[in-house]
């Protein structure tokens, strides 16, 4: 009787173990897939995070999709936005804390960046709004 009861254990046990694997290989196939979509990154993906204002994802976004070596122009002009918000925020930091030499270095970043804007140039303003730079007048 005590074998009957001991296989029935095993018996639970393998099931739940299967099931186990089964939900873990779907999650791994979903983060594959998941993940796919963020290197097939193009203009359009950009631009729905600037017209959401959502400039912080830009620089992450940029890193994904450092494989394409020769972008479109509205690509381009995206990664510049993305540039910009980078190097202002790294300005911003170095502002702060009272580093002048890192700061002036990255305002000199955030200017080549604003050539490369192009038709993106609104995007400035908002980006120092909302991180609360005032270098409007230092780019010029």
């Amino acid at each position: 009787m005590v074998k009957i009861n001991g296989d029935k254990l095993i018996n639970t046990t393998i099931v739940v173990l299967c099931v186990f694997m089964l939900l873990c290989g779907i999650r791994f196939i979903n983060n594959i897939k998941d993940s796919s979509f963020y290197y097939s990154q193009d203009a359009d993906h950009y631009l729905w995070y600037i017209s959401e204002g959502n400039y912080s994802e830009l620089p992450y976004r940029m890193y994904q999709s450092k494989y394409n070596d020769n972008p479109s122009e509205d690509l381009r002009e995206c990664i510049a936005v993305a540039k910009y918000y980078l190097n202002t925020s790294y300005y911003k930091m170095y502002e702060e804390v009272g580093n002048s030499a890192k700061a002036e270095e990255y305002l000199a970043r955030m200017d080549e960046n604003r050539r490369d804007i192009g038709d993106l140039s609104f995007t400035i303003a908002e980006i120092n709004e909302e991180l609360g730079v005032d270098v409007v007048n230092l780019l010029d």
